[in-house]
């Protein structure tokens, strides 16, 4: 199955039709497509497409998943690739490999790779990608960071603490983002350059001394 975004659901899918209202987690090892009302948990281990009119109120893990006039209350991850048309809406956190953003998110936006955003997009959160495109018109508000990916637990404390958060000017002040504030470096003072000073300090009062005297 194919729909409107050029996104493929494997042949054997489940349909969840409008009208439906489920009450409960779902976990499913084929394809999705859902167009009723989920009140819990999505769990697939393939492609979801959430129809028209679709409503989950919980978080979604799945490989890939395309939105199409839904609406996400819940966190959502994504291992491979993620989109969302202009009619849809979520509120929560991105996770995916890729994103092609047309709606609004109301959270943080993680992505591991490219993240598109456009200009119909409203996203109101901080991002965080390997690489970010923005077309005009779009309206972001929160601050863009590169994406490092995690190796282990000792070198993502390391890079967390030495990576700048590298901001857009153009982005920020194009779509009001929220700029944060500038650090200035400190000077590093070595201990032999103390030293010094305090032996020229004592040379001089000694000086002064035997002049005295």
């Amino acid at each position: 199955m194919e729909n409107n975004k050029g996104f493929n659901l494997d042949e054997n899918y489940s349909v969840i039709s409008s009208g439906v209202t489920i009450r409960g987690n779902i976990e499913s090892k084929d394809s999705l497509s859902i167009a009723g009302i989920v009140e819990g948990d999505v769990y697939c281990e393939k492609e979801i497409e959430l129809a028209q009119n679709c409503t989950i109120h919980g978080d979604i893990k799945s490989a890939s998943i395309a939105i199409n006039g839904a609406e996400i209350r819940g966190n959502v991850s994504v291992e491979d690739r993620f989109v969302l048309d202009k009619d849809s809406i979520i509120v929560g956190s991105l996770s995916a490999n890729s994103a092609r953003i047309n709606g609004r998110i109301d959270g943080p936006v993680k992505v591991s790779g490219e993240v598109s955003i456009a200009s119909t997009a409203v996203v109101i959160g901080d991002l965080m990608s390997s690489s970010l495109v923005v077309e005009n018109g779009a309206q972001l508000k929160g601050s863009y960071t590169v994406y490092v990916e995690e190796v282990h637990e000792e070198a993502d404390a390391y890079m967390q603490s030495n990576v700048d958060e590298i901001v857009i000017e153009h982005y920020y002040q194009a779509h009001d983002f929220t700029m944060p504030e500038e650090t200035q470096p400190v000077e590093a003072v070595s201990e032999a350059s103390v030293n010094q000073e305090s032996y020229a300090q004592e040379d001089q009062n000694t000086n002064n001394e035997q002049f005295e005297g």
